[in-house]
């Protein structure tokens, strides 16, 4: 029982001692608010909202 205690002491205190490196996340969000889609109808600078007849949704 000593031993397991010993040991689990050990375990603890070499992970304290070592040094935990950072992760880096990288999160792109890319909002275009000032133009058009590409899927949207052509030659109309701004437009309110899109109707899909296939679908019959606004």
């Amino acid at each position: 029982m000593k031993k397991i205690i010993a040991l689990l002491a050990l375990m603890l205190t070499t992970m304290a001692l070592v040094p935990i490196q950072a992760q880096h996340v990288n999160v792109n969000i890319n909002i275009n608010l000032d133009k058009q889609p590409a899927w949207g109808p052509v030659g109309y600078q701004y437009v309110d909202f899109y109707y899909f007849p296939d679908i019959n949704v606004l």
